[in-house]
């Protein structure tokens, strides 16, 4: 089995930008660049006027520290504020802290109207949460049926685990779980061939960003795992023996604008400061990797010391996607916000300025 997830982390750009306009769009763009503490100073006035997207996007600020002191308090006020304004994304959001029990226990009634609320106008993530809760989601404003609208089992009957007759499945004390996670970041060849205006264009920074340099990167997360059963009193006992997790850089592509001499001070200064963003991303991946090893030794995985009844070995691998994606993708999410806030934290205007004041001929 394995499960696949590719993930584009971000474009880093040296980029000098005469200014931002203070709307909506703006803050988009300033979020995309990692500019965080731009956006938060473009969405934070929307939100207080009551701009429920900007109030959306300032809870997820504060909920993961991108330009802002981490505060989760603070971001549930503004995930709430939108959504009983009925902002159908908010709603979502609150019914999944009701579900992973950040309250304390999970309160799946709780998850189900909140989810019922989005689902009501049409948020098709709301109705596939729904139909995991075993709840029929709504039929959609246009009277259409929704895919999957129907009834299946809770989400914890949904995965091998549950023993509904109390079998118990006795420990193999004679095998080993195992856990690689493997990190892999090839050294990025340097492009010399695109013009200041072509990677303005290529990093989306806006018609008034310069941009002279460029990182982008491409991560490839990769999960395999190694099953096994055997025949206990007539039902089947199932789990892992080994999990390997492969974090691959598929590549890395830095860029000098063409306008630099190679070798002279301006290109090793741009190339520079595209090397500290690969430095970056390494050292992201190499932070995560026994944070990812924790997830997967977690009590929610069946392995030799703790294997489960299921219905059948055959049907064991799709209700197995998904308990992985429970377990791995909240750490696929934290890395990829830290990284973003590190890389974001040498994408300001002091850091430029720091790297314009080495040479004189830009």
């Amino acid at each position: 089995m394995a499960l696949r997830m590719l993930v584009l982390i971000g474009i880093f750009a040296l980029a000098f930008r005469a200014q931002a306009a203070s709307n909506f769009e703006a803050g988009v763009l300033a979020y995309d660049a990692g500019e965080y503490e731009i956006a938060f100073k473009i969405w934070l006035p929307l939100a207080e006027e009551n701009d429920l997207a900007a109030q959306y996007n300032v809870a997820i600020l504060f909920e993961h520290g991108l330009g802002v002191q981490s505060d989760l308090d603070t971001a549930l006020g503004w995930y709430i504020r939108a959504a009983e304004a009925g902002y159908p994304t908010a709603q979502v959001k609150i019914g999944d802290f009701y579900s992973s029990g950040l309250w304390g226990e999970a309160r799946l009634p709780d998850a189900a109207s909140w989810y019922q609320l989005a689902a009501e106008q049409g948020d098709q993530t709301a109705g596939h949460k729904l139909a995991l809760l075993g709840v029929l989601p709504p039929m959609p404003p246009s009277g259409e049926a929704p895919p999957q609208a129907r009834a299946v089992p809770p989400a914890d009957e949904d995965l091998p685990g549950k023993l509904p007759l109390g079998r118990i499945c006795p420990t193999r004390p004679d095998r080993d779980f195992k856990v690689r996670v493997a990190i892999a970041v090839p050294t990025p060849p340097v492009n010399h061939t695109l013009s200041r205006a072509e990677l303005t264009e290529r990093s989306f920074h806006g018609p008034e960003a310069q941009v002279l340099g460029l990182m982008i990167p491409d991560l490839s997360i990769e999960t395999r795992v190694e099953q096994a059963s055997a025949k206990v009193d007539g039902h089947t006992c199932y789990w892992l023996e080994a999990v390997d997790v492969d974090l691959v850089y598929k590549s890395i592509e830095v860029f000098v604008a063409r306008e630099y001499r190679k070798r002279s001070c301006e290109y090793n200064a741009i190339l520079r400061h595209e090397q500290e963003h690969v430095a970056i991303a390494l050292d992201n991946l190499e932070r995560y990797r026994p944070k990812i090893r924790a997830a997967l030794t977690s009590l929610l995985l069946p392995t030799p010391q703790r294997p489960i009844e299921v219905a059948s070995y055959g049907n064991s691998e799709e209700p197995f996607d998904a308990l992985f994606k429970k377990v791995l993708e909240p750490v696929y999410m934290d890395m990829q916000a830290d990284l973003m806030r590190v890389q974001a934290s040498i994408d300001t205007p002091a850091s430029y300025a720091l790297v314009r004041a080495n040479c004189s001929n830009w």
